[in-house]
């Protein structure tokens, strides 16, 4: 019955509620694209490092199928199941490595990374 004797309570009640119900899937909206842009720029960052790690490896005189297998390890403990294709060649001039990755089934990542040969260790003076 008081709901009655004050239209006006009952109507800001209302309008409260429509807002809060427009709003709230926004938020959350809002909230799983800004933790998708981090996911993508952390996967990006992750992805280089592998690569320059990978490259080393090659660079180093390792054997490409074990340089392989700890690029696949190291992006398999952090982004699973997400490299496509991963080719690691040596010559005498360079160590190359390149794989594809797709990433949340949507954006694909193509990296390649070479290394001149031979290394050229510079020491500090």
């Amino acid at each position: 019955m008081r709901a009655m004797a004050n239209p006006k309570l009952l109507s800001q009640t209302g309008s409260t509620l429509v807002e809060t119900a427009i709003a709230i899937p926004l938020l959350i909206l809002l909230v799983i694209g800004l933790l998708s842009a981090a996911f993508i720029a952390f996967s990006k960052i992750w992805i280089r490092q592998s690569s320059y790690e990978a490259v080393i490896c090659l660079a180093a005189r390792e054997i490409p199928a074990v340089c392989r297998e700890r690029l696949q390890e190291q992006l398999s403990g952090v982004l699973p199941g997400l490299v496509r294709r991963a080719r690691l060649t040596r010559n005498s001039r360079e160590a190359r490595v390149r794989f594809e990755m797709d990433l949340l089934g949507h954006i694909r990542f193509q990296e390649e990374r070479v290394m001149k040969l031979p290394l050229q260790i510079r020491r500090g003076s």
